[in-house]
């Protein structure tokens, strides 16, 4: 922003304000007058001031050398600017720039300057944006893992309901589907992976063996972990490890097959209330 885009007021509140900078460094309007209200005083008092420090600082008054007199008509110049600016139109703009800040003074103009970061800045920027976007990326897919997942139960117990009679999970049933090397078995306590061929090694599928990423998992944290094992670490013997979530063992479970009733042996006998007994299995 140039000197352009200022008014001529706020050109005046820069100029004098610069100016009285270069004498008292830090000092404001408010504290040059001695105002102890600072931007709550009033139009009386900011008047009694005026009056107090043009007797102070008048040519005439002040006694010393010609670098003290210098310094006393210049203060008695700027008091008349100053006072017109705090009891006018002035103040209130004054009090913006007071707040958010001067614009400085650079090729004859006013102009605010630009942040300009440093290389640590950057990097540490940089660092901070590269590990906050890889704990995202970790996090999407993650619950797009899950949703597949989730996709897949639904498919195929929704296979099973649709060949039950009743709507409702009987009985085992086995799948086979496209871009899957293992055959499934659906039940009604879950829905499995087959394992072997004699289908006796199961494996449950739920999500809770796709574990949620943690800050730690991420380059955030993991980057500096690295640079410290590679460097410090070996040189004191002291490194930093992450220690793996736990994931929960899901016991493989074996296909229950229906018994084979043993058929009878001997002979029939039919007994007059309708009940059916085998006899001895005759030598």
């Amino acid at each position: 922003m140039t000197v352009l885009a200022w008014s001529v007021e706020d050109q005046e509140i820069f100029k004098i304000h610069h100016e009285l900078q270069k004498d008292y460094p830090g000092t404001n309007f408010y504290e040059f007058f001695q105002l102890k209200q600072g931007p709550k005083s009033n139009w009386k008092e900011i008047n009694r001031q005026f009056k107090k420090l043009s007797v102070k600082f008048h040519p005439d008054k002040v006694k010393g050398g010609s670098k003290t007199k210098k310094l006393a008509l210049k203060n008695y110049e700027r008091l008349s600017v100053i006072a017109n600016i705090l009891k006018g139109s002035g103040k209130e703009r004054y009090d913006f720039f007071l707040k958010q800040g001067f614009p400085k003074y650079k090729n004859n103009q006013f102009l605010y300057e630009r942040f300009k970061p440093g290389m640590i800045f950057t990097g540490v920027f940089l660092y901070l944006i590269i590990g906050i976007g890889h704990y995202v990326i970790l996090k999407i897919s993650t619950n797009q893992q899950k949703q597949r997942v989730e996709t897949l139960l639904e498919q195929l117990k929704g296979y099973a309901i649709q060949q039950s009679s009743n709507g409702i999970i009987t009985e085992p049933r086995k799948y086979k589907l496209e871009n899957y090397e293992l055959p499934f078995l659906v039940r009604i306590d879950g829905v499995f992976i087959i394992q072997d061929e004699d289908n006796q090694v199961l494996t449950r599928i739920t999500t809770d063996d796709i574990l949620t990423p943690r800050v730690q998992d991420s380059l955030l944290i993991k980057a500096p972990l690295w640079c410290w094992n590679q460097t410090f670490g070996r040189i004191s013997s002291l490194k930093y490890e992450i220690k793996p979530q736990q994931v929960e063992n899901h016991t493989e479970e074996p296909i229950q097959e229906p018994k084979k009733k043993k058929k009878p042996k001997g002979e029939k006998l039919v007994l007059p209330n309708g009940k059916v007994v085998y006899g001895k299995k005759s030598k």
